[in-house]
């Protein structure tokens, strides 16, 4: 089933575009209703998963919402899906479903979830959901409208305008990184809404400083200037590495909660994830919030050194070693590294050994 019509749901002005996708006529005859008086403008109904993946991928929009009937795939790789797409990866989604274990919540919440409702919902459920994804997508083309205004320079020929207005965009902090840790606090303290808003943030900065970086390549690109071009190029290859880690580090850290749901420091279990998968940057900040959460864990500070010393930060690794042995006075772990750590000034650890 697949209906080109659009349906206004209120009116026109200003309207944002919504995506349903679900295989019950009636499921889309109540959204249409319970969602009355929203600036939403229903543009398609599908449902078909991979199908409406391709819709976006040519086609914007701004808000999808999905019921759980999809014929063809689950609604977690349907969300995979679109955040593996800079076309979409910024799309807030709302999700109803028949039921939804620990697993499948925090799942949802980690793949860019704006709201997941339970069946049978009140109405108002869905129009409060689905107002905060209005508000997302309001602060999608907040983020959006420098960076348009710069490309539109560039593509009227005002190359070194655009350059200066990217260079306004690119010069804010990235604090992406920040901003998935504060959201796997909230995830391990159940704070959804709090993890959704802290997940949607660290996305909209990642695309941005990538878009910014790939328009700036292209603008030094017609100035002839190809050493500059080839650095932003690059630059924005490691925004876009960073952002595959950093959704990486949120995917692990799930994992971890829905299989440790007692687990009393999660972030010291993630660290061991990330460091036996060689992500040792990602390790440190997880042992880093692991300690912030039990300022009196040993484990945690003895594993912080060991990360911290293969990073090449040598001083930090005997500062943290002393303090976790003035914790542990009979931690041979600890002891042990501290005498390799002192004794040698390059980052080698018997990993066998400890």
């Amino acid at each position: 089933m697949s209906s080109a019509s659009t349906q206004n749901l209120q009116s026109p002005q200003a309207a944002r575009s919504l995506l349903v996708v679900a295989s019950d006529r009636e499921q889309i005859k109540r959204y249409a209703s319970d969602l009355k008086g929203l600036p939403l403008k229903l543009v398609r109904a599908m449902d078909s998963g991979p199908a409406a993946l391709k819709y976006v991928a040519s086609y914007p929009v701004d808000v999808v919402l999905c019921d759980s009937s999809l014929v063809d795939t689950d609604l977690i790789a349907f969300l995979r899906g679109l955040k593996q797409s800079p076309a979409s990866r910024q799309i807030p989604v709302v999700i109803t479903a028949e039921s939804a274990d620990r697993r499948m919540l925090l799942q949802a919440v980690s793949m860019g979830c704006a709201g997941l409702i339970l069946k049978p919902y009140q109405g108002a459920t869905l129009h409060k959901h689905m107002s905060t994804a209005l508000s997302m997508a309001a602060g999608n083309e907040q983020e959006a409208g420098g960076l348009r205004q710069a490309k539109d320079l560039l593509a009227s020929g005002h190359v070194d305008d655009a350059i200066r207005e990217f260079e306004d965009i690119v010069r804010t902090q990235d604090q992406s990184e920040a901003y998935y840790m504060q959201g796997l606090e909230h995830l391990r303290k159940g704070e959804y809404g709090e993890a959704i808003a802290c997940f949607h943030k660290a996305v909209q900065i990642n695309t941005l400083f990538a878009e910014a970086y790939e328009a700036m390549a292209r603008a030094f690109e017609a100035k002839g200037d190809r050493q500059s071009s080839r650095m932003f190029l690059k630059k924005a290859a490691q925004v876009h590495a960073e952002f595959q880690r950093l959704e990486q580090v949120k995917e692990l850290f799930v994992e971890v909660m829905a299989e440790e749901p007692d687990a009393e420091n999660p972030f010291l279990l993630l660290g061991n994830k990330l460091y036996n998968g060689r992500d040792f940057q990602g390790a440190a900040q997880a042992y880093e919030n692991a300690i912030k959460l039990n300022p009196n864990d040993a484990w945690a500070r003895f594993h912080l050194a060991r990360v911290r010393w293969m990073l090449g930060h040598r001083n930090k690794a005997v500062e943290l070693l002393e303090s976790c042995l003035a914790m542990r006075p009979d931690f041979p772990e600890a002891q042990r590294l501290l005498i390799q750590v002192k004794n040698t000034s390059w980052a080698t650890i018997d990993t066998e050994r400890l």
